[in-house]
């Protein structure tokens, strides 16, 4: 095993190699526009590199895994595909969109990999009617997809997140020994770890879409596994930024009567930027929050849906509130005196104590059953 992990870090840093060498001849530049953290153009692509060393290692050393698998890996590879004209021409995100689809409906009549339940919930198996499963499967293959894509927007943020998530999966597949989510996971990891030595900032190649592409849409499918052995509502913490992240930006641009699809800089990671100002401390302080909500998954992975609801729509409250930054404006308005605000403040605290503290004791009491 070790030399195949070894061969996946090499290849990797490899094809990294040559496309920071040949960017420019490849049309693989980055141009920094009004949204992006960097100044200066840089490379992009190195999702192709990701998505190469990944390829080759289930080929050369798995071939077996491979051709049992081998629908999944194509669909993957239409999904690649999407990411590398992005990187290459910057086509319409519905062109995206038609690309993962597809892939999406390969997989579902062709392997097991589908949302036909959402769980169990007080004693019930809610089964969704065949008819409704594949758009289910499509819109939470999508949306997920998409949600990675949108959190790469500071030097190893996606890539951060998205080790951190395969480890999680890598631990839970071994503990149900399910070959598939175990093998996806490790190589995937160290492609990502290998990545990860050349986007740390100062980044010197970004992944382009051929990467955060690849990484969203094969989280997905590896979640959607995972339910064969977990509850469902664990998974929401086991990759919680992305989504959380995505929930927070539609729900506040719709507040603004803006189109929740709308490009600009409300995402988490902007946010953080402004309070920390430096990329570094940044993405550490959100790679921590994501490492929190994966041993939080775990630990609650066999436990009722209803109270990992409970728990997950708590955190997104307390998400809303932190990371809105119309609090101040709104304060000024509804408050005239320095008096009124410092209550209204002091009943916030109180209030957002509790909500802590309530979340905390759950947690314990789940862990302790």
């Amino acid at each position: 095993m070790l030399q195949v992990l070894l061969f996946t870090f090499l290849v990797t840093v490899f094809f990294i190699l040559i496309i920071i060498e040949y960017a420019k001849n490849l049309e693989l530049i980055d141009v920094p526009n009004q949204r992006s953290s960097h100044t200066m153009p840089k490379p992009r692509g190195a999702g192709i590199a990701m998505f190469l060393s990944f390829f080759f290692t289930f080929v050369l050393f798995d071939y077996d895994f491979f051709i049992k698998n081998c629908t999944f890996f194509l669909s993957v590879f239409i999904v690649f595909s999407a990411g590398l004209l992005d990187d290459v021409k910057d086509v319409p995100p519905k062109l995206k969109f038609l690309f993962i689809i597809a892939a999406v409906i390969l997989l579902f009549f062709t392997t097991d990999i589908k949302i036909g339940s959402l769980g169990v919930w007080f004693g019930e198996d809610l089964v969704i009617p065949a008819v409704f499963s594949l758009f289910f499967t499509i819109f939470a293959v999508a949306g997920y997809t998409n949600a990675l894509n949108l959190i790469d927007g500071l030097d190893g943020l996606a890539g951060g997140i998205s080790l951190i998530i395969f480890l999680a999966f890598l631990y839970l597949g071994i503990v149900y020994q399910d070959i598939f989510v175990v093998n996806i996971s490790i190589i995937m990891s160290v492609a990502i770890f290998a990545f990860l030595l050349f986007n740390w900032y100062p980044a010197k190649v970004f992944m382009g879409d051929s990467g955060s592409l690849v990484l969203g849409f094969t989280i997905s499918v590896v979640a959607i596994k995972l339910i064969q052995h977990i509850n469902t509502v664990p998974i929401l913490f086991l990759a919680a930024l992305p989504i959380l992240d995505t929930i927070m930006v539609m729900v506040r641009r719709m507040q603004r009567h803006m189109s929740p699809f709308k490009a600009d800089k409300s995402h988490i990671h902007h946010k953080v930027l402004k309070w920390k100002t430096k990329v570094d401390y940044s993405v550490m302080l959100l790679l921590l929050i994501q490492v929190s909500f994966s041993l939080l998954g775990i630990l609650i992975s066999t436990h009722s849906n209803f109270l990992n609801l409970l728990i997950y729509l708590i955190v997104l409250k307390i998400f809303f509130y932190v990371f809105d930054d119309r609090k101040v404006p709104r304060k000024k308005i509804l408050l005239s005196t320095h008096l009124k605000i410092t209550n209204f403040l002091e009943k916030l605290k109180y209030k957002y104590i509790l909500l802590g503290s309530f979340i905390v004791g759950l947690v314990f009491y789940k862990v302790l059953l």
